[in-house]
């Protein structure tokens, strides 16, 4: 330090550095200052009063004893590699100039720079000394922000003082995909920008450049270019630079050197030598088919040798061939062993979708250090003991039956060895064993030019319509069929075993252990492909080969039977799925035909099959579960939008097996609730709505598939409103056709005083969107007997009306009160009508709701009769009537 003090070089250095005019520097000189040390006291003691005459070299001589030599200090002490920070005060400033200027582009999330690239760019600046800056060294503040964590604390020698002090964590980002570099280059462009070292402009031209040539076609037994070849020459650009001396400051004439040096550097002969294409990868030879010889065998069974093994496999491929099975490849897939990475081969028999890869193999292996350590570093306990020790419980099971290996040590595995986290899944009382190939990056490498077509309910419920239609004399019961261990009895590839492995937390020693999967997982999404592609085979063969009617979905068959053939078919079956290798569960879920059985999280009953009705229900246990979660919201008087989504997904699944519209409108409530202002407490229309819910379901009409009359139904209906004409001033109309196009019945009637009251009449100046709606219920309520189970046509004039009646949905009180009595009818008559606009002067209904109509005299119904309808209508539905009873009758 004295050195520095007493250096004459110095002084001048400093002085040129602080923009000091030569005059004062000419004039300390003449005045014997011409060092640090005698400028500090050349003006008496610090914090001495000093004449207004001398202010500016009073501000000079604050410096120079202060910042100058604090800085001079931490010069000295402060070790090379030491980063400084810029303060928060100048950070903003300088980022507020850079957003400004760079207004075409949007610095901000993962485009803005971190702190410490900042800082790194800023100390470059300050020693005038260019570094390199690699990609993943460029973080941005998001990953700066939740990367935060506590330094550790090391002991250190300083000025032959022992001192604490936070030992330093250098953060780095993944930077293994194309977009990943990309990402980061441009935030260091960014930074570079912010350090007035290099435009962002410039830098992002020179960034092009580079990726260019990931598009450039190689030649023929060649490779293109990758990623790291890319990030290899970036770094051998920098390298030429500063092997050149070229500074990140401006040069007198105000030029930026980088500006022009960094995309000349990718001239050179080392760079250019860096991104010269590869030789490719030869293929290796396809392998015999055959038992894969790593892990268990497709279709693994323990109570046969492997020669019976290979007859089921040519048997399932000789059954496939006899039928014309338009995917014959499904044999060597299962023979060879599913893939988990890169490309799906197309399925003939599967629905064309294209679904691209987000990764390609190459950088999931790129950066498979990285990914492995992270997961291997968040695996931990659940929380919960019971999932915990269930999740190694299975995991040792697996490893016994032979679907897993291990465990093994971190160092053991190869260098490209993707690990993937297993957890559990609490489900009711039972956990479910998932492995997050999505976390780890393996599910984004398949790519897939088809996609299944699943047999969900509504196969079923057709199936079940079918049936209906074969005619009332047989009895029909039904069961599920139910494969063990589905995914586990096929193999992973041997080329995807290095993408195979997961990482458990183990209760007992209180951490991770590594596995390797040998059979699909229930994770990955070539395993969802790979199973449904052989579950959609043995569909086949089923229906083709045996004529059972089922349907497939996953590893659940739903399988329906004339209650005379079901004991046989049940056995055939379980013959049919062994011959070909796999095992049917048993115990609870092997149960015999019966009349009410479960398939797909519902109850299907025969019991009304006599009358051709076949129903679906919820089960009692998950009317019960529902019932018990949304008591439990009630009585809080409050959800959260996490929960309320979930709690919605469980009702729109509940609501689908109850007949009619009604419950839909607390779905619609719960979805407000959730997307809304995201209060926590109830509104008093969601309560109202849970609370209707829980009604619908306990009582609610099951769902119900045929039955349907054949007689078809045409429902006109029209209102009038005149508040002048006192002798009628709202009327309401209704007429019935049958499907040969002939009257049946028609209503007219007048609203008196109470009853236009009732619809709002006269706080609103006008009812007639109101008189329409009630003109639709009326006309259901007073026809019941007719149109029950029947399908029927709506059709009225007026749009609101219309839209209301689709929607199950209106705005105010009166209407939105009708709405609900409407859906309410609906639902008591088993009818789903279809409303329609007719206009005017097309809708027969006109004339009975206006005064004075003498149209349909003869099928007229009784006044009175009508208005006890519409008095029990508006009763139900605002109670502001008096309840006249029940059901109507005439």
């Amino acid at each position: 330090m004295a050195l520095l003090l007493d250096s004459e070089a110095q002084f001048d250095l400093r002085i040129a550095e602080c923009k000091v005019p030569d005059t004062l520097r000419d004039a300390l000189k003449g005045n014997g200052i011409n060092t640090l040390a005698t400028l500090s006291y050349s003006f008496g003691q610090p914090g001495q009063a000093i004449d207004h005459d001398a202010f500016a070299q009073v501000t000079f001589e604050s410096q120079t004893q202060t910042q100058l030599l604090a800085i001079l200090k931490e010069q000295v002490t402060a070790p090379d590699t030491a980063v400084k920070r810029i303060p928060q005060a100048e950070r903003e400033a300088r980022m507020t100039l850079v957003k400004n200027r760079l207004a075409g582009v949007s610095v901000s999330g993962s485009m803005e720079p971190g702190h410490a690239l900042l800082d790194a760019v800023m100390n470059m600046v300050d020693k005038n000394q260019l570094k390199y800056l690699a990609p993943e060294r460029c973080v941005s503040r998001v990953h700066e922000l939740t990367s935060l964590k506590t330094p550790d604390r090391i002991l250190d020698i300083e000025a032959n003082k022992t001192v604490v002090k936070d030992k330093e964590d250098k953060l780095e980002v993944p930077a293994h995909t194309s977009l990943q570099v990309l990402e980061a280059l441009k935030r260091r462009g960014v930074a570079l920008d912010f350090g007035d070292c290099m435009g962002f402009i410039e830098h992002d031209r020179y960034v092009q450049t580079l990726f260019e040539h990931l598009h450039r076609e190689p030649p023929q037994g060649y490779q293109r270019c990758t990623i790291a070849q890319i990030a290899n020459a970036d770094k051998e650009a920098w390298r030429k630079v500063i092997e050149q001396s070229v500074k990140p400051r401006r040069d007198a004439t105000g030029v930026r050197p980088l500006d022009v040096q960094l995309t000349q550097a990718l001239t050179s002969y080392e760079v250019s030598f860096s991104l010269i294409p590869l030789p490719a990868k030869v293929k290796p030879e396809p392998k015999p088919k055959g038992r894969v010889v790593s892990g268990p065998p497709p279709l693994r069974s323990e109570e046969f040798p492997d020669g019976l093994w290979n007859l089921k496999i040519l048997l399932w491929k000789a059954l496939l061939q006899k039928y014309e099975y338009p995917d014959l490849g499904v044999v060597d897939e299962v023979c060879q062993g599913t893939k988990l990475t890169g490309p799906i081969a197309p399925v003939p028999v599967f629905e064309r979708a294209f679904k691209p890869a987000s990764l390609t193999e190459e950088e999931l292996r790129l950066g498979a250090k990285a990914s492995r350590d992270a997961t291997v570093h968040s695996v931990r306990s659940s929380g919960d003991e019971f999932v915990d020790s269930e999740v190694y419980r299975k995991t040792c099971e697996e490893r016994n039956a032979g679907w897993i290996r291990g465990p093994f040590a971190l160092e053991d595995l190869p260098p490209d060895a993707i690990v993937s986290r297993r957890f559990g899944l609490k489900q009711g009382e039972k956990v479910r064993l998932i492995d997050d190939l999505s976390g780890s990056g393996v599910n984004q490498t398949t790519q897939a030019e088809t996609t299944p077509a699943l047999h969900t309910l509504d196969v079923v419920a057709a199936m079940l319509l079918q049936i209906t239609r074969w005619g009332k004399e047989f009895s029909w019961v039904g069961k599920t069929v139910d494969l063990s261990a589905a995914y586990r009895q096929l193999a992973i590839s041997e080329d995807s075993l290095w993408a195979s492995y997961v990482a458990c937390f183990n209760p007992h020693s209180r951490r991770p252990e590594v596995y390797q999967l040998m059979a699909l997982p229930f994770g990955a999404t070539s395993s969802v492909y790979g199973f449904l592609r052989v579950a959609h085979s043995l569909w086949f063969l089923g229906c083709r080969a045996l004529c059972i009617c089922w349907t497939s979905f996953f590893d659940d068959f739903v399988t329906l039977a004339r209650t005379s053939e079901a004991e046989v078919l049940d056995g055939v079956i379980k013959k049919f799925f062994g011959l070909l290798g796999w095992t049917v569960s048993g115990g609870e879920k092997d149960v015999p035909f019966g009349g009410v059985f479960k398939a797909l999280g519902v109850q299907i009953s025969f019991e009304q099959m006599p009358m051709g009705v076949a129903l679906l229900t919820n089960t009692q246990k998950r009317v019960a579960e529902l019932c018990e979660t949304i008591q439990s919201v009630l009585d809080d008087g409050g959800v959260s939008r996490a929960q309320g989504l979930s709690l919605r997904g469980r009702m729109q699944f509940a609501h689908a097996q109850i007949w009619g519209r009604a419950s839909r409108m607390c779905l619609n409530a719960v979805t407000e609730h959730a997307y809304g202002n995201g209060r926590w407490q109830l509104a008093p229309g969601t309560t109202a709505a849970l609370k209707h819910f829980l009604t619908c379901l306990r009582d609610g009409h099951p769902r119900r598939v045929g039955g349907s009359a054949t007689k078809q139904w045409f429902v006109f209906t029209d209102a009038s409103f005149q508040p002048t004409d006192d002798s009628w001033p709202c009327g309401t109309g209704g007429v019935l056709y049958n499907d040969k196009g002939e009257v049946v019945s028609a209503f007219s009637l007048c609203l008196d005083g109470p009853e236009l009251k009732a619809l709002g009449f006269p706080g609103k100046k006008t009812v007639i969107f109101e008189g329409e709606l009630l003109a639709i219920i009326v006309a259901l309520k007073l026809w019941e007997d007719k149109i029950r189970n029947s399908p029927c046509l709506i059709f009225v004039d007026n749009n609101s009306a219309r839209d209301v009646a689709i929607s199950g949905r209106a705005r105010s009180r009166p209407a939105h009160e009708l709405v609900g009595a409407l859906l309410r009818t609906e639902d008591s008559l088993s009818v789903t009508p279809w409303v329609a606009r007719v206009p005017s002067s097309s809708n027969p209904a006109d004339e009975p709701s206006r005064k004075g109509s003498t149209a349909f005299n003869e099928v007229l119904a009784d006044t009175s009769f009508v208005r006890q309808c519409m008095h029990f209508i508006l009763a139900s539905a605002m109670g502001q009537m008096a309840d006249k009873g029940g059901k109507c009758e005439q």
